[in-house]
């Protein structure tokens, strides 16, 4: 893992910046004082900006990358520590023009972003296993290796119970089987919008019922599908860690301001 230290004196006080950051993971850990204050990860890594405040001093990590090697910088109040220059975003926006409150919303919209993009998860799924139910009984072929294991198992277990059990009631079991996956793809859309709203358990039941899906999709061997749902449960989990910082972030505004 690679990264740096910078030892800044602020007002008199010694500071110790560290950043630790997985060039191949994409993850960033940045302590302040040999405390964490930051720990999130990046799938594609084209480098970051990561803001921080020491007192009344907006401070930021900046994360650059020209393909393959990083470079790293950290400014306080816009200027550089390496070069003593100003320093700017990687929009290319002068860091110099972020104040401590614009900081906050910056951190904030950040986090509200990472949240959505979590809970879109849920519709994701819900979305694809139903096109998977459609395609099934249409006697199709192709399948969404996102959607859920468990409604294609309801799919099967209904299409063989109209069809070698009892054929005379096959529509009525294709109806029924169409109807139970309804209600489950139903109450992921319904946490999907809880999620949105900042509710940590709808991420966590997410976690627990993708995960248990998991399992289906590891007894019937499906390998692809098993590398999707893991790649939904990390979805799930950065959305699960966002509404937490936001959660907090709302406790101690003034005013218990939260948006909705």
């Amino acid at each position: 893992m690679a990264g740096k230290t910078w030892n800044v004196n602020l007002e008199g006080f010694n500071h110790i910046v560290e950043l630790e950051h997985g060039t191949l993971s994409g993850k960033r850990v940045i302590k302040l004082d040999g405390k964490i204050i930051e720990e999130n990860q990046k799938l594609v890594d084209s480098g970051n900006d990561h803001f921080f405040m020491i007192g009344e001093h907006t401070c930021t990590i900046h994360i650059r990358t020209g393909g393959i090697k990083f470079k790293y910088d950290l400014s306080i109040d816009g200027i550089s520590a390496e070069t003593g220059k100003p320093t700017n975003m990687l929009d290319g926006t002068p860091v110099a023009l972020y104040t401590p409150e614009t900081v906050d919303t910056f951190e904030r919209l950040k986090l509200i972003k990472q949240l959505k993009n979590g809970a879109n998860w849920f519709f994701w799924i819900a979305g694809l296993s139903l096109v998977n139910t459609i395609v099934f009984l249409f006697d199709g072929s192709m399948y969404f290796v996102v959607g859920l294991g468990i409604t294609q198992i309801v799919d099967g277990v209904f299409y063989v119970l109209g069809t070698e059990i009892n054929s005379d009631l096959g529509l009525f079991f294709q109806i029924v089987g169409l109807v139970i996956n309804l209600v489950l793809l139903g109450a992921l859309v319904f946490f999907g919008f809880k999620a949105r709203k900042q509710k940590k358990w709808a991420f966590i039941t997410g976690l627990i019922l993708y995960g248990l899906d998991v399992l289906i999709l590891i007894w019937v061997g499906d390998l692809f599908s098993i590398l999707f749902h893991a790649l939904a449960l990390f979805g799930f989990y950065q959305g699960l860690k966002a509404a937490g910082k936001l959660n907090v972030i709302d406790q101690t505004a003034p005013g218990g301001y939260q948006e909705r």
